[in-house]
């Protein structure tokens, strides 16, 4: 279950409470960063470990993407006068529809500007499910394990291509949790 699915509530459901004086979460003014941070040491930090404090404004910009109250250009066609309003984007990198948009454009630079036209491999490093709770409380051990998997791939293609001068591995890391 999601974080998303765990903090569903009926009673705090801001879709359920259309038209409900009072109710939490009902005003513009409620702070879902507050809501999250107090519940979760009871309900997540087993899971998902301790409370990051930056979590909140990180949340807060989430929730603002998108919003057309936080900024939006407007967007005519010139040929049939049909008018759009497009919100700004948050541009962080927790955010689902940022961060894809973000890699799509990545891609296509290292493609298209980076890379060389020579042959390519790509190898995936995963970590098994039993051990992701720990990479998750214990951060710092995810770039131990970029650098020894750098050093293993680095070192097998050197004993693979002795003749070539350059087998030297490119490696971009992602972490998704």
């Amino acid at each position: 279950m999601s974080i998303s699915q765990d903090l569903r509530d009926p009673a705090r459901d801001p879709e359920s409470l259309a038209g409900r004086e009072g109710a939490v979460g009902a005003d513009e003014g409620f702070d879902w960063g507050e809501a999250v941070e107090r519940v979760w040491e009871e309900r997540f930090e087993g899971k998902y470990g301790p409370w990051r404090p930056h979590w909140r404004r990180v949340l807060a910009g989430f929730l603002a993407c998108g919003d057309l109250a936080c900024g939006f250009a407007r967007v005519r066609c010139p040929d049939c006068r049909l008018e759009h309003l497009v919100p700004f984007s948050c541009k962080r990198k927790l955010c689902p529809s940022c961060e894809a948009r973000r890699r799509a454009e990545w891609s296509a630079h290292v493609v298209e500007e980076v890379l060389p036209d020579l042959t390519f491999r790509q190898l995936v490093f995963t970590v098994p499910r039993v051990l992701r709770g720990g990479f998750m409380r214990e951060r710092w051990l995810l770039g131990e394990l970029v650098r020894t998997a750098y050093d293993v791939t680095r070192r097998f293609l050197t004993a693979q291509f002795p003749g070539v001068k350059r087998a030297v591995p490119y490696f971009a890391g992602a972490v998704e949790t």
